[in-house]
């Protein structure tokens, strides 16, 4: 198990979907933080991209099919 998987968003509240996730990539899952204070973030520093033109920052969001 090398790789972490950061769990957050409104699927960290169902037990059912973390241990999908668990079962089928076997990654260590990280779920100690406030998944909304999470998803916050990303936002902030999306709009701090968008405003300032900042290109020194990559987000990935990574979305179910």
């Amino acid at each position: 198990m090398g790789y972490i998987a950061f769990f957050v968003g409104g699927s960290t509240k169902m037990p059912i979907a973390k241990q999908a996730l668990l079962d089928h990539f076997h990654y260590k899952i990280f779920d100690d933080l406030n998944p909304e204070t999470i998803v916050a973030k990303g936002a902030a520093i999306q709009a701090d991209k968008l405003l300032n033109k900042n290109s020194d920052i990559l987000l990935v969001d990574v979305n179910p099919i």
